[in-house]
């Protein structure tokens, strides 16, 4: 165990900029941007108008802000897929391409811990870092906004942060990480098997080579008139084995969830998201998809064991 804890605290270390830096500074402009717009918006409105009759209702206003709030953990969520796509592609490829891994096989820690160590701060670690961020963000987003109608004399405090939601949607995130770390088991396996495999040019080989089997299969399926489903295994080899790593993708994959995820009562309704998500895993490609990434990644580390570029 301590060992997995420095193998963690190293990649944090060597990725502090990736993990921590990049999502703290797109928070702060997020936030800097909103309240400027919010500021500007009710600085505009005119002098001698009641703040009340302009305003909605204070149950639809509360509606809104709810919305805004499950809304404003989406770009740092997308962020999210973006970097830890890169960092599982660029792994096992960067330290075989600056020789570094000959300092970390010199120690007395075993390639599949190693590479364990990556997959644990890319599916697990990493996610509730970001999660902690995007809290902090949304509720100081809601703050800016409470604050900036208040100058108005319009006070929703008590109505926002008296609501269960404010408090509630945070826990109920974190409680759908089994859920992603299943759903991105495949395409972290994918890129770390690439990562470890490659001598150059990983993106190529990660993302090129996929779409090039779609270009092939489509030529070939028009040119000679075969009745092959190529749509299915786009959708639900390649490109679910490459976008797996965003947080909400099972909805793209059941359709019919994303129907109920909007309460006409709560908006956006956290509740039902959770419930949805862990009603995806009654699929059996989540499972199989899950255990292709397992042996992809058990590949990986045999890789790591015995790729030399030399």
């Amino acid at each position: 165990m301590t060992t997995m804890k420095w193998l963690i605290r190293r990649e944090f270390a060597e990725h502090r900029g990736m993990f921590i830096k990049a999502p703290v500074i797109v928070a702060l402009l997020i936030l800097l941007l909103v309240s400027l717009a919010v500021f500007t918006g009710v600085g505009e409105a005119h002098e001698g108008q009641d703040a009340y009759a302009l305003l909605p209702s204070p149950e639809k206003v509360r509606l809104l802000l709810n919305t805004a709030y499950m809304a404003s953990f989406a770009p740092l969520f997308l962020m999210q897929g973006v970097i830890l796509f890169f960092y599982s592609l660029a792994t096992l490829y960067s330290e075989r391409s600056d020789r570094s891994i000959l300092f970390w096989k010199s120690l007395p820690v075993s390639d599949r811990i190693t590479v364990l160590s990556k997959v644990i701060t890319a599916l697990v670690c990493v996610p509730v870092l970001n999660l902690i961020i995007t809290t902090i963000t949304s509720l100081l987003l809601i703050l800016v906004m409470c604050v900036a109608l208040c100058f108005k004399g319009y006070n929703l405090f008590s109505l926002v942060f008296l609501t269960p939601t404010i408090y509630l949607t945070p826990l109920q995130l974190l409680a759908l990480l089994p859920v992603y770390v299943l759903w991105a088991l495949p395409t972290v396996g994918w890129l770390f098997m690439v990562s470890g495999w490659a001598r150059s040019k990983v993106f190529l080989w990660a993302v090129g080579v996929p779409l090039l089997i779609i270009a092939v299969l489509k030529i070939t399926t028009t040119a000679y008139g075969l009745d092959w489903n190529i749509d299915w295994l786009v959708n639900h080899v390649i490109l679910r084995g490459l976008d797996g790593l965003f947080p909400g993708i099972w909805h793209a994959f059941s359709p019919d969830s994303a129907d109920p995820l909007l309460n006409q009562h709560q908006g956006l309704d956290p509740g039902m998201i959770l419930k949805s998500a862990w009603l995806s895993l009654g699929a059996i490609h989540v499972w199989l998809g899950a255990l292709c990434g397992a042996a992809m990644m058990g590949a990986a580390i045999r890789m790591r064991r015995w790729r030399d570029d030399d």
